[in-house]
């Protein structure tokens, strides 16, 4: 389990998750409600750098599966 920050534009302040089952390809996101989530957004890794962008590839009322987007 990691800890992260959901960051929907570039005034935003951030809004925490937790970070499960983490593949080089993307991950499952948990937080308290997913309904106004964006299908894009960038997502801080705690102790892993720099925020990275992601988009859902499926969504769950408490989860989001996200991919990472490369550039």
């Amino acid at each position: 389990m990691l800890r992260g920050t959901v960051f929907v534009n570039a005034v935003d302040a951030g809004h925490p998750c937790t970070i499960r089952d983490i593949s080089k390809g993307g991950a499952r996101l948990e937080m308290p409600d997913t309904s106004w989530m964006p299908d894009q957004f960038s997502l801080a890794i705690h102790g892993r750098g720099m925020p990275v962008d992601v988009r859902v590839a499926w969504r769950g009322d408490t989860a989001l599966g996200v991919a990472f987007v490369h550039r």
